[in-house]
C-alpha cells in the first residue's frame, strides 16, 4: 500500500519525529499484536530481554518511516497540520490526533485503522487504553458533592458529548463512538482483541521516545534494544523485592 502511494506521487507517511513521544504510537500498535502481554512479566523476572521481544516491532517501525518521503523532523503540531492539508496519506498516531486534524480541516475524509503488524488479519490486536479517568480523594470532606459531579460526568449525555468533541469512545456497555472514522475498529472491542500500551509496562524514568527517535533516524535496532535493556537493568537493580 505504501509503495502504491509513493508510485503515484503521494507521500505515504507523515512523520513527526521532532517530538520523540510520537514515535511510541507505532511501537505500541505493532507490539500490541507481536508481543504477548505476559512477556512483560517475564521481562521483569529476567526470563526474556528487549532484544527478544522488541526487535521485530522496532524493525518494522523503522521500515514504516522509510516511507516518510517529506520532512521527517517536524513537530506533532506541524505534522498534524500538514496531514490535515493533504501532505501525506497516513499519519501513524492515535485517536487523540483527530481533533487536532479536524480543527484545521473540518471536511477532511478521515479514516482510522489498526496498524497491521503481520500478514495474518486474524491475529491482529488493537492497542487501546484509557485517556481520562475520574477519581475522588479517599478522605475527601465532600464525598457527596464529589460523587454528584462524577455521576454527572458519567451520564450518557455528558459522555457522548465528550466523545464527539474528542473523537473518543465511551466506556458504557452501549458504547458510543464519537467519530464515524472510529467505526472501523469497533470489531476489535466486540471481539475483545485489545491490548494495553506496551510503554505502560516500562518505568517512566526510561526515555523510550528518545531511544526510539534515535533508532528511527539511524536505523540501528540493536543500539535501541541494548539501551533499553541497560536502563531497564538499572531500574531493576534499584527495585528491592523479596
Amino acid at each position: 500500500m505504501l509503495k502504491t502511494f509513493r508510485d503515484v506521487g503521494i507521500d505515504p507517511v507523515q512523520a513527526t519525529l521532532a517530538d520523540a513521544w510520537t514515535t511510541q504510537a507505532p511501537l505500541a500498535s505493532l507490539a500490541g499484536t507481536l508481543v504477548p502481554e505476559r512477556d512483560y512479566a517475564e521481562l521483569k523476572d529476567g526470563e526474556t530481554t528487549f532484544k527478544q521481544i522488541w526487535t521485530e516491532p522496532v524493525t518494522k517501525e523503522i521500515e514504516l518511516f522509510t516511507y516518510a518521503d517529506g520532512e521527517k523532523g517536524v513537530t506533532y503540531q506541524q505534522g498534524t497540520q500538514n496531514f490535515a492539508k493533504g501532505s501525506a496519506a497516513i499519519i501513524p498516531l492515535g485517536t487523540y490526533a483527530i481533533p487536532q486534524i479536524t480543527m484545521i480541516n473540518k471536511d477532511i475524509d478521515l479514516g482510522f485503522a489498526q496498524m497491521p503488524a503481520s500478514n495474518d488479519a486474524d491475529e491482529q490486536i488493537l492497542t487501546a487504553g484509557d485517556d481520562v479517568m475520574l477519581t475522588m480523594g479517599a478522605n475527601s470532606k465532600h464525598k457527596e458533592q464529589a460523587m454528584r459531579f462524577i455521576r454527572f460526568l458519567m451520564s450518557k449525555r455528558q459522555l457522548e458529548d465528550y466523545a464527539r468533541a474528542q473523537s473518543a469512545i465511551t466506556p458504557l456497555k452501549e458504547t458510543y463512538f464519537g467519530n464515524p472514522a472510529l467505526e472501523t475498529v469497533r470489531p476489535f472491542f466486540e471481539d475483545n482483541r485489545v491490548a494495553d500500551f506496551c510503554d505502560h509496562y516500562i518505568p517512566s524514568s526510561i526515555n523510550i521516545g528518545g531511544y526510539l527517535q534515535s533508532a528511527i533516524m539511524s536505523g540501528n535496532v540493536n543500539q535501541f534494544v541494548d539501551s533499553m535493556q541497560n536502563e531497564w537493568d538499572k531500574v531493576q537493580a534499584r527495585d528491592f523485592r523479596d
